[in-house]
């Protein structure tokens, strides 16, 4: 998913999350298409050869979009205070933040820090533009970090991007629909799902148990991701070979076509894309879906949601046996442009971002949800933003999708194939094989 805009009132309705990017763009992931630019990054890789000049910086440069400048404020405001550095601030849409990124490093501007979306590490590591982060980064805080947002931050061995935050899906459920129906937690499988579905469908409190975001956008994408690893499926082996059609792929795929064909999903799923698929939750339809953290704030709003008060979040049901759960990560980092002068001072930056003051500004300015495990056991933390606690066990089992240079590419073309399968075009087994095929371009 790309970056996303972080809604206000989350706060309000007392859960805090970070929003801000690979997940929750008003619900619509993936919805620029970055790999369609790439550039050979000769200029890049040559800055990125140089070392910091020693000299202390009166100001750093940093492209940030809208939503994410409010998770690097306090750190910068902190590098201000500790170090006298200010921090310029180039500020752009998201779409807008790709384009920036890429004409000012590809041409050498003397950018600092950048936001790396979590399905751009690996083409912007291919390019040159940004330098890894392993030898600043310390054994303790790369241990602190939860594995999921590590993966999505690093290529081939190599850690791009400091995580900037917590950011998967969730099982929403509808805590009113669940209790008139009897029960007093949310599923732990998707067999019992359906179960409690169906069986509410039956008493008429919903129309269908589930919907899923099976428009053919990178919404689908996810959801598939999810589906497939709560299976017990993965994209590739260790040796990096694709093997999503063996018979975990094939279960997970068909977890989610059946049940729009049998009726334990809304039918009109193949339509829906992150928010849309929203609407039948908010509307009272369907007691459960899947969806990032902008959807918390939006089915407690009264103002669009019929449900508002009445929001549970879960771990996503597993599929497979010794599977407790999965989800797919979100979400993305900061790093340090390869055009850098300062590049141990660019680092002190992002560093801050994950300083205990800094998380505890940012989760009241930004909604962010700390991607550091410690947070989730700082009493004081804990007792000021308690909901998220609701969020942090699924971090343990959130997976990052596949470092691809150009994975847009490689996702729009999953997309085509995939929807083909909910629709019933084609059969499910038919379809992951020509998925294998067109996958086998992209390493």
């Amino acid at each position: 998913m790309s970056l996303k805009r972080i809604l206000a009132g989350i706060l309000s309705a007392s859960l805090v999350l970070t929003v801000a990017l690979s997940g929750c763009n008003n619900g619509q992931s993936g919805s620029a298409d970055p790999s369609s630019s790439t550039g050979e990054g000769s200029s890049a890789a040559s800055a990125a050869e140089s070392e910091d000049t020693g000299d202390k910086p009166e100001k750093l440069q940093a492209i940030v979009d809208n939503d994410t400048v409010g998770i690097i404020q306090p750190a910068a405001d902190i590098l201000e205070r500790d170090e006298g550095i200010k921090t310029e601030f180039i500020v752009q849409s998201y779409d807008q933040s790709y384009t920036k990124i890429m004409t000012s490093i590809m041409g050498g501007t003397p950018i600092d820090v950048i936001i790396c979306d979590s399905v751009w590490t690996a083409e912007f590591t291919e390019a040159g533009m940004i330098t890894p982060v392993d030898d600043y980064i310390s054994a303790e805080l790369k241990e602190d970090l939860f594995p999921g947002f590590v993966d999505q931050c690093s290529y081939e061995g190599k850690l791009m991007a400091l995580p900037m935050c917590a950011q998967t899906k969730w099982l929403y459920y509808n805590t009113d629909l669940l209790e008139q129906a009897g029960y007093s937690e949310p599923p732990k499988t998707w067999d019992e799902l359906f179960e409690m579905g169906q069986n509410m469908v039956s008493k008429g409190l919903c129309k269908y148990p589930i919907a899923w975001a099976a428009k053919q956008a990178e919404g689908m994408v996810c959801d598939w991701f999810v589906c497939l690893t709560a299976s017990g499926g993965s994209m590739r082996d260790d040796n990096g070979n694709w093997v999503f059609n063996n018979e975990n792929g094939v279960a997970g795929l068909k977890l989610m076509v059946d049940s729009i064909q049998n009726g334990n999903a809304d039918p009109g799923s193949i339509n829906y894309t992150d928010r849309e698929v929203l609407n039948p939750f908010m509307a009272g339809d369907i007691p459960f879906v899947l969806n990032w953290a902008f959807a918390y704030a939006l089915a407690n709003d009264p103002a669009e949601s019929t449900i508002a008060g009445n929001v549970g979040i879960g771990l996503v049901p597993s599929n497979s046996d010794g599977v407790v759960s999965s989800s797919v990560t979100g979400g993305g980092g900061f790093a340090i442009a390869s055009t850098s002068e300062h590049p141990d001072y660019a680092w002190k930056l992002i560093e801050n971002v994950v300083s205990r003051e800094a998380l505890f500004q940012s989760a009241e300015l930004a909604s962010n949800a700390p991607p550091i495990k410690s947070m989730y056991e700082d009493e004081e933390f804990i007792e000021q933003f308690p909901t998220m606690m609701d969020c942090y066990p699924q971090y343990e089992y959130a997976q990052a999708r596949p470092a691809l240079a150009k994975y847009s590419e490689w996702s729009n073309g999953m997309q085509v194939s995939l929807h083909e399968a909910v629709t019933g075009a084609k059969s499910v087994e038919d379809v992951l094989n020509e998925m294998i095929e067109k996958s086998a371009d992209y390493q």
